[in-house]
């Protein structure tokens, strides 16, 4: 029973982890001014119908997790940051965990979960807060930088931006 109620805790963390990228995502489109309201009603849209798309699948698939690899963890973490990115000029740089930082390594899946939670929150504060450049004008960021390293019995997340 405590393995059901695990998997049952993993599933709707992951679910809810999920639907408040998407719903991040969506007000990114449509809090941005620099979009006329057809392209950020489209954008809008199509990142609806993707993470609807992506809950039904993974609804079956995240019932029965506990334990994840790293590698997978974060191969899912960086699937949750592109839709966030799309259509802003920012390059996402990946530095996941090779076999040296521990890809192979099994995360408790709430551990996964917490470190992706965070690293997306970190990142969207990164794209909220673009001060001023030397000019004054708005310093847009341009390059985010997240990067796992799994060691003894704990999991360090890296994120860096080339913003204020």
């Amino acid at each position: 029973s405590r393995a059901a109620a695990a998997a049952r805790a993993t599933a709707i963390t992951e679910l809810v982890d999920a639907h408040g990228a998407a719903l991040s995502a969506l007000l990114g489109v449509l809090r941005r001014r620099d979009l006329d309201d057809p392209t950020a009603r489209a954008r809008a849209v199509d990142l609806a119908v993707t993470a609807l798309a992506e809950l039904r699948d993974r609804t079956d698939r995240d019932q029965a997790l506990v334990e994840e690899s790293a590698g997978d963890a974060f191969a899912r973490l960086a699937e949750a940051l592109r839709p966030v990115l799309r259509g802003l000029a920012v390059r996402l740089d990946l530095g996941p965990p090779g076999t040296e930082e521990g890809a192979d390594r099994l995360l408790p899946a709430d551990v996964a979960n917490t470190a992706r939670a965070v690293v997306q929150a970190v990142v969207h504060a990164m794209l909220d807060e673009q001060g001023p450049g030397q000019d004054g004008a708005p310093r847009p960021v341009r390059r985010v930088h997240v990067g796992w390293k799994v060691g003894d019995g704990e999991l360090r997340a890296t994120v860096r931006d080339d913003g204020p």
